[in-house]
């Protein structure tokens, strides 16, 4: 049978502690920190390194001018052609897995 391993206190580092109700405090020893775990604290994950935001990119259409505003998708967008009076759209069956 193994034996448990000493607990050297000169090898412990503070980790960032976060409670309950959403706050951080970071324990200033080991019991502390241990005590601070049996009441619901637990340990923050580690934050992520910032991801660089792209660089711009200019459109096909080339840059556009100070105070020009930019075409949304509704004005660029090709108008639908209205269809001819007395052409209607053919009805579909709708089933979803139930008896009609």
């Amino acid at each position: 049978m193994g034996t448990m391993k000493t607990f050297n206190a000169k090898d412990w580092t503070p980790a960032l502690l976060v409670a309950p109700d959403g706050r951080t405090y970071t324990p200033g020893d080991h019991a502390e920190h241990r005590e601070l775990l049996t009441r619901g604290y637990v340990v923050a994950p580690a934050e992520p390194e910032p991801v660089p935001e792209p660089a711009p990119t200019e459109t096909q259409s080339g840059p556009t001018t100070v105070g020009e505003p930019e075409p949304t998708p509704s004005e660029t967008a090709p108008e639908p052609t209205p269809s001819p009076a007395g052409e209607t759209k053919p009805k579909t069956n709708r089933r979803n897995g139930g008896a009609l």
